[in-house]
């Protein structure tokens, strides 16, 4: 009887540390990947930060498809067009979904920001209003304003030309604020850009991967005491934050006289028609703002940094713009047909520094590609910045060459031309998670870099000894969006008659953006009127 108790305790035994010694590895139906270890899988490897140039590199090492363990959890990496196409686009119904992120849950009231939120009906119905409201006939309704704030960012460059990494900042929250909530910001220091982007760095900081608890793949850590977890107090602190900024410019909206045809004022109306209360109205709200705050600028700035480095394209760009426009007037939408250079330059930007390198999903059901298993519940990374930097599809990934878009529509080499279908615009996701707002940041970027390549000269910084400091097309921070830090260099109006067009422009730009002024702090309307004046002397 002994002998049996101890036999089965020991057959017991072994299935346990059998059962443990298979946590974390990785099952003979997945994708190939790096060698894991017992428990932890690839957790000792995974990339905190810059994720996107390692997962590129085992990309070329194991292939187009490849897999990560997470302790239990599986981690699909996809770098290849061909398999964005497949997983992500065509498979959109089993794609659609979002990892968990319990910080996300938990600072959102269950996950109510429409980029982090789980597939199901709350994000159907935050999606829904977006949908209508943001469709590319409805964005044309935006580009007045665009033009307007565009005619400002030109201006506040003009005026103070060492502040362009700012004034850039400026143009894409004043933009969205304008459109989402119908208040513009005036100057970077404006109250509202400055809380978000506090909150925001803070936001930032508590989703980045590894910046606290594992607490998605470790469940039991959500019952640690706060006094031990730093995370449940950045939570508060971050929703606090959120909730003053968002429901602040929710209530404003709400109480606001006189309507400005601005997105919440119809979200509002038409909230129970779509399924959405009010918690819901001001997260989708604060969630557009981040999403357009960022992107918006950060492939701005990135389009300087990239034409400051690489001056040839710089200069075939001024002389397309020259020769279409002159130096009467400044750009127009319509003239985009007509530049070619331009339509080139504006493709190689995203592919060049892809506002958001990598974009995660998840699997609700199984799915097969290339004989691989991806099982339902896997997290799916789409790594955008691999498949637009894979040597074997691009001539020279790493050089910022528009001319590989005047050779090609999709600008890779000859034998891939296929490999992209017909999309030119992977960055910004596909399937039914595509980013709605996508027509609206097109249009922003065009204008922006339009205006800005037509009007200024933009040239490396000199040191002491009048030595050129070439820019670093790698000092991209650390963050969740890829944007370039502020780097040197000198900018100043191609003449005397580019510098007065941008002046009356502003001017000329003043009904439009007044019409998203009321509500402005006395700071704001005292900036506004001293620079108008200024304008109008020079």
């Amino acid at each position: 009887m002994a002998f049996l108790t101890f036999l089965a305790a020991a057959l017991a035994l072994g299935y346990v540390c059998r059962c443990i010694y298979r946590v974390g590895k990785r099952e003979a139906y997945l994708p190939p990947g790096p060698p894991t270890l017992p428990l932890l899988g690839n957790i000792h490897i995974f990339p905190r930060f810059f994720a996107h140039f390692q997962f590129s590199e085992w990309a070329r090492q194991y292939g187009e498809i490849f897999s990560l363990k997470v302790g239990s959890a599986n981690v699909i990496v996809i770098s290849s067009a061909k398999a964005f196409r497949e997983i992500i686009d065509k498979n959109s119904g089993t794609t659609a979904d979002r990892p968990p992120n319990h910080f996300a849950d938990t600072v959102t009231s269950g996950g109510l920001n429409i980029f982090l939120a789980r597939y199901g009906e709350k994000w159907r119905s935050l999606r829904r209003g977006v949908h209508e409201i943001l469709t590319p006939q409805a964005s044309m309704n935006q580009r007045p304003l665009q033009d307007a704030e565009s005619a400002q960012l030109m201006y506040d460059i003009l005026r103070s030309p060492d502040d362009h990494f700012n004034a850039v900042r400026r143009f894409s929250s004043s933009l969205i604020l304008s459109i989402v909530f119908g208040k513009r910001a005036p100057r970077f220091s404006t109250k509202e850009v400055t809380a978000f982007y506090h909150v925001q760095h803070i936001w930032e900081y508590l989703l980045f991967p590894g910046s606290f608890a594992p607490v998605d793949q470790i469940p039991w850590l959500k019952y640690v005491p706060e006094r031990f977890a730093r995370w449940k107090q950045v939570c508060r602190e971050v929703r606090d934050l959120q909730r003053d900024l968002y429901f602040g410019l929710l209530e404003e909206t709400e109480k606001r006289t006189s309507e400005n045809g601005c997105f919440i004022e119809t979200v509002i109306k038409r909230a129970d028609e779509w399924g959405m209360d009010r918690e819901m109205v001001g997260y989708l709200g604060g969630a557009l703002i981040e999403g357009g705050s960022d992107t918006t600028s950060s492939l701005t700035n990135a389009t300087v940094l990239a034409v400051t480095a690489f001056p040839e394209s710089q200069r075939k760009a001024q002389e397309e713009l020259d020769r279409v426009i002159g130096s009467s007037r400044a750009p127009e939408w319509e003239d985009l047909e007509e530049l070619p250079y331009i339509r080139a330059l504006l493709k190689e930007v995203h592919r060049f520094r892809p506002v958001a390198p990598l974009i995660p999903r998840a699997a609700t059901a199984d799915l097969t590609y290339c004989g691989y298993k991806i099982p339902a519940g896997s997290t799916i990374i789409a790594n955008i910045w691999g498949i637009l930097h894979d040597p074997e599809v691009y001539d020279d990934p790493e050089v910022f060459n528009p001319d590989r878009y005047m050779e090609s529509d999709v600008g890779t080499k000859k034998d891939h031309e296929n490999d992209i279908g017909q999309r030119n615009d992977l960055t910004f996701g596909g399937g039914r998670r595509i980013c709605a707002g996508m027509h609206v940041a097109k249009y922003s970027l065009a204008i922006n870099v339009m205006n800005l390549l037509w009007g200024f000269e933009f040239t490396p910084a000199k040191n002491a000894k009048g030595e050129e400091i070439k820019p670093d097309i790698w000092n991209f921070a650390q963050a969740l969006a890829s944007s370039p830090n502020p780097f040197q260099f000198t900018i100043k109006p191609r003449s005397a008659k580019h510098a007065e067009i941008i002046r009356q422009r502003f001017l000329e730009a003043t009904p439009i953006l007044q019409q998203f002024e009321h509500g402005i702090s006395d700071d704001d309307a005292a900036f506004l009127s001293d620079i108008r004046s200024a304008a109008s002397d020079a």
